[in-house]
């Protein structure tokens, strides 16, 4: 008897293994419409390819992209890159937290850089370099523009506005306190043409209502921010991590609605540095992607599909990349470690050189009321994608196919089966005689591929027989 078997559309990580869930790991779905032949697929992450190393090494903390320029905060000190991936240094940046980064209206412009109290100006006709050092202006923490003004708050409640379009002059008499709570400002972002100012417990959007002090608080939300970091926009969607630990989409209201899943809140508590969580946001394909970033953990959210998937690297429980910018139409990818730049897009098939590890792990099978003998498993998915090379791996690709009955504690040995030369487009993946699973157990089947080839998946069927009752 044929029977089909779930795709996972989320990755959902149990509290214990023995619950058994669909895992998606580097990668997405997407709903192919009532006209396709499978409701939707799931397609691998694009890779990436080395772009530029900057001298210093270290995390990529920032990006800003204006015109054929690229500037990057690597570990301490502040880069100009050019379309070919050349970078210059434009000097020290002595801080180790967060930075953050905008430009004002002025051609050429002006870019403000903030962290940790330091914040510094760039001018792009020149990239020169300036300490802004103003007498009783507080540390700043953040930073971020709107109508052409620099928000500049301090380690309180209080926080500062730049002159219109001009990031070196502050007026000390140009300044408001967050006004419905006494918590902290801990980030500062623009969105909506508002200033929305995330305490530890409340936030606050304020809008330019053109008054002597131009802003005015708009509303108050009794919702707080865990980690400023993670505090980013995707489809035009605000997200951030919330005071109780659960991740929250605001799509042009005040106030935000919980998309986090148990698994993904979990990663959050289970993380020793919680307000060190960071997110970066890129678009492919038409998916807009919002990635959270902790010490050991990567978890990736599609805003299109409202879907959950989670993300590696070679030899880390955690994505590589930091921060993702738009720059000379690609996506330039910042390394969490290594002062590299890289590339990605989707003809990119691995990651600069090592294995893009595509992972499927479906939802279980259980036997009831019946055990359950499995005689065969056919994927349905894109074949015939090997490369002409002379790499046997991408020559001749084949997907590993493993199995679990105690829900994740132990695995079986892998099945390699093979998923097609270039063009054998009527390759067959199936395996036979998967062996049996007792009445009221649960079999897990798992697919996994690392070839730097194609790779989709739009369902699955077994074969089985009932056992004697």
């Amino acid at each position: 008897m044929l029977q089909p078997i779930q795709l996972p559309v989320r990755s959902n990580k149990t509290k214990f293994s023995v619950e058994g869930a669909g895992r998606i790991v580097n990668g997405y779905i997407e709903n192919l419409g009532q006209d396709a032949s499978m409701p939707y697929g799931i397609y691998c992450m694009p890779g990436f390819a080395d772009f530029a190393t900057l001298s210093g090494g270290g995390k990529i903390r920032a990006q800003l992209a204006i015109g054929a320029k690229l500037y990057v905060v690597a570990d301490r000190s502040v880069y100009v890159v050019d379309t070919a991936g050349a970078a210059s240094i434009l000097g020290g940046f002595p801080t180790d937290g967060p930075v953050y980064m905008g430009r004002n209206r002025r051609d050429p412009a002006q870019i403000g850089i903030v962290s940790s109290g330091l914040y510094k100006v760039i001018d792009t006709s020149s990239d020169n370099l300036t300490d802004v050092n103003i007498p009783g202006l507080d540390p700043p923490q953040s930073f971020a523009v709107v109508d052409g003004y620099g928000i500049l708050p301090g380690p309180g409640d209080k926080w500062y506005i730049t002159t219109s379009d001009d990031f070196l002059t502050v007026d000390l008499l140009d300044f408001a306190s967050a006004e419905s709570n006494p918590d902290n400002v801990v980030r500062v972002i623009a969105y909506n043409n508002e200033v929305w100012l995330f305490g530890s417990k409340t936030i606050e959007p304020w809008r330019n209502v053109g008054t002597a002090f131009p802003f005015a608080r708009t509303t108050s939300i009794q919702q707080g921010c865990l980690a400023a970091g993670s505090v980013a926009i995707a489809d035009d969607k605000l997200i951030w991590i919330a005071d109780d630990r659960t991740v929250r989409l605001t799509a042009g209201s005040y106030g935000g609605q919980e998309i986090s899943n148990p698994g993904v809140v979990r990663a959050i508590e289970a993380e020793a540095n919680q307000s060190d969580i960071t997110a970066t946001t890129f678009t492919f394909q038409g998916h807009h992607f919002y990635v959270l970033n902790g010490t050991d953990f990567s978890w990736q959210y599609d805003v299109k599909e409202q879907s959950w998937s989670e993300r590696t690297s070679k030899s880390l429980n955690r994505w590589r990349i930091e921060n993702v910018t738009e720059f000379n139409g690609n996506l330039v990818a910042g390394d969490y470690a290594n002062g590299k730049l890289y590339t990605m897009s989707a003809s990119d098939l691995g990651e600069a050189g090592n294995p893009l590890d595509w992972l499927v792990q479906f939802p279980p099978v259980l036997a009831h009321p019946h055990g359950l003998t499995f005689d065969a498993l056919y994927l349905n998915m894109v074949t015939g994608v090997g490369l002409n090379t002379t790499d046997a791996a991408n020559l001749n690709p084949e997907i590993m196919i493993d199995w679990s009955d105690d829900g994740g504690r132990t695995w079986s040995e892998q099945r390699l089966n093979e998923v097609g030369r270039l063009g054998e487009t009527q390759t067959t993946v199936e395996e036979f005689a998967l062996g049996s699973l007792e009445r009221a157990n649960a079999r897990t089947f798992r697919a996994r591929m690392t070839a730097d080839v194609q790779k989709g998946l739009f369902g699955a069927t077994a074969n089985v027989e009932a056992l004697a009752a």
